[in-house]
C-alpha cells in the first residue's frame, strides 16, 4: 500500500508514473478470500443503496417515518477507523475487541469479502458504498448499525490522476420517541491531487445532501485534511451546516504530515458523553471512539 509520505511528492507532476504504478501493486496486493458475498455484491444489508448527491437528498428529504426499528437517542456509541482494507490478517480481531459493542460502526477502506458485520455482535446490519474495484476485492466505505437504515445512499468520486474512486456512505436512522431522523454520513475524502478543486468538489455534495435535513447529524470518517487549504474548506463546510467537531483528551489520531489529522468526527444536535482513540498496529489509522447523546 502507499504511505502517506508519498503525497509530498505528487506536487511535481514528473512523479505521477511512479505513483500509479505504487498505487496498482498496492492494490493488487489485497488480501484474497473465498468466504463472503461476491464482489459484484453492492448492496446494503438487503437493498441496493441509491448513488447521487441528488437523489440521496430527495431520499433523505423524503423520510417521515422513522420505522419500528430505532436507535436510542439518549446513547449512540459510535465507532469509526479506517481498516486499510483489512490487509493486516488481526484487523478483524481488533474490529471485534474494539467495536463489538457498538450501535454504529463506520468503517473506511473496508473489504466487502471480509464481511465485517459477522464478528460484531450488536451492528447487526451493514451499509456498503463501493470504491475501489477489482476482479476479486471489493472496497468502500462501510456502516454498520444495530438499527435498520431508513435510508442507505452513497456519493462516488475519483482520484483525478490515478482515477481510482473514493466514496462516501450516507445512512439514515429513526430515533426512539422522536419524528426527526439521524442523518449519518460516512466519508473517505479524495487524497492525491494538486490543488483542492477536486475535495471541495466531493465535499461539497454532502452540504447537497443535507441542505433539507433538520435533523441530528454525525458526519465522520477519513478526510485526508493533511493540507491546511483542505482543513480550511471542510470547517467552513462544517460551520454552514452547524456542525461541531469532536475532540479527544488522549488524541492517538495520525498526523501523516505535519501537524493535520485526517481522520474526523462532526455531529449536530448531539454531544458527546465520552471520547476516546485507540493505538492499533493493523491499521495506518488509529480507531476513534464516542458515546454521543441527544
Amino acid at each position: 500500500m502507499l504511505s502517506y509520505t508519498s503525497v509530498v511528492a505528487i506536487a511535481d507532476r514528473r512523479f505521477l508514473p511512479m505513483l500509479a504504478a505504487l498505487t496498482l501493486v498496492g492494490c493488487a496486493g489485497l488480501p484474497l478470500s473465498k468466504s463472503g458475498p461476491p464482489a459484484t455484491e453492492l448492496a446494503n444489508y438487503d437493498r441496493p443503496g441509491i448513488r447521487g448527491a441528488d437523489a440521496c437528498q430527495s431520499a433523505i428529504a423524503a423520510q417521515t417515518v422513522a420505522g419500528p426499528d430505532t436507535l436510542d437517542p439518549q446513547r449512540i456509541d459510535l465507532f469509526v477507523w479506517n481498516i486499510q482494507k483489512g490487509a493486516n490478517p488481526a484487523s478483524l480481531a481488533d474490529l471485534e475487541r474494539l467495536a463489538g459493542g457498538k450501535d454504529l460502526v463506520l468503517i473506511q477502506e473496508a473489504r466487502l469479502e471480509q464481511r465485517p458485520v459477522d464478528v460484531l455482535d450488536r451492528a447487526r446490519y451493514w451499509s456498503f458504498a463501493p470504491g475501489y474495484k477489482t476482479a476479486a476485492a471489493s472496497t468502500g466505505v462501510m456502516t454498520l448499525s444495530n438499527a435498520v437504515p431508513l435510508t442507505h445512499c452513497y456519493l462516488t468520486d475519483r482520484e483525478p490522476w490515478l482515477r481510482s474512486p473514493k466514496a462516501i456512505s450516507v445512512t439514515e436512522f429513526g430515533l426512539d420517541s422522536r419524528r426527526e431522523t439521524l442523518a449519518v454520513i460516512n466519508v473517505h475524502a479524495v487524497n492525491f491531487t494538486v490543488g483542492v478543486t477536486d475535495f471541495a468538489r466531493q465535499i461539497a455534495k454532502i452540504e447537497a445532501v443535507l441542505s433539507q435535513h433538520d435533523g441530528p447529524v454525525i458526519l465522520a470518517g477519513d478526510f485526508n485534511t493533511w493540507r491546511a487549504r483542505r482543513l480550511q474548506l471542510l470547517r467552513e463546510l462544517t460551520a454552514r451546516l452547524n456542525l461541531e467537531e469532536l475532540s479527544f483528551d488522549v488524541d492517538n489520531r495520525v498526523t501523516p504530515i505535519g501537524k493535520n489529522i485526517v481522520d474526523r468526527v462532526f455531529v449536530r444536535g448531539m454531544s458527546a458523553i465520552s471520547a476516546s482513540t485507540y493505538v492499533v498496529d493493523t491499521s495506518d489509522h488509529n480507531p476513534m471512539s464516542i458515546r454521543l447523546t441527544m
